[in-house]
């Protein structure tokens, strides 16, 4: 039985003869083409199980992408909290009708005792605790984490600056009683920012420095 000749030395040898002629001689060629591929399909399924770097950092922005329940529930306790009351100065000198006030209301206020501890300017940064708290919502909502902070650190750092305010409004020599405890002079409302500074602290220590898994 005679060798059987590759395509290319049959076309040769039979100048008159063409691929139909070969293939009812010899048959179908074998083919090859799976073979040389197998290595490559092996190659792209190896390559699918490797756990890269680039994988890891996905999937860990994956996890920073999910809603963070407690900034969202500081921020809304800290917007509703400017609507609240703030302080009780019923007795105070000079309060004539004044008795709760809410944190809307902080202008007002200091205006009317006109304190010399602060400027006029100073006390429209009462509306940035609200602000801040709902740049630092919207930032969650958006997934921008640059806004969010910049948010929290608005309602955190205007938060603590309006608590001494507050203080020295307490603490003014001839307007406050005497007798008048802190407790009765903060109000629920300023307590519930307080615990929304809290929780906005506690939220960026564990959102910047907490481990994620």
């Amino acid at each position: 039985m005679s060798k059987k000749p590759s395509l290319q030395d049959f076309l040769r040898d039979n100048p008159g003869k063409g691929l139909n002629d070969y293939f009812e001689m010899y048959g179908q060629p074998e083919e090859t083409a799976p073979v040389a591929q197998q290595p490559i399909q092996q190659d792209i399924q190896q390559e699918s199980y490797v756990d890269t770097p680039r994988s890891y950092i996905k999937g860990n922005q994956k996890d920073q992408s999910s809603i963070d329940v407690l900034n969202i529930i500081a921020s809304l306790a800290m917007m509703a909290a400017f609507f609240l009351p703030w302080v009780n100065v019923e007795g105070f000198k000079q309060a004539e009708e004044l008795s709760t006030v809410s944190g809307l209301d902080m202008y007002s206020l200091f205006t009317h005792f006109d304190l010399e501890s602060f400027s006029d300017l100073s006390y429209y940064t009462v509306y940035i605790i609200p602000l801040g708290a709902l740049i630092a919502l919207i930032g969650e909502l958006m997934r921008n984490w640059a806004v969010r902070i910049i948010g929290q650190i608005l309602a955190i750092s205007f938060g603590v600056y309006w608590g001494i305010k507050l203080y020295f409004l307490y603490t003014a020599e001839g307007i406050h009683p005497e007798d008048l405890a802190v407790m009765d002079f903060l109000q629920y409302g300023y307590m519930i920012a307080i615990v929304g500074i809290i929780l906005l602290l506690v939220d960026i220590f564990r959102t910047t420095f907490g481990s994620k898994r």
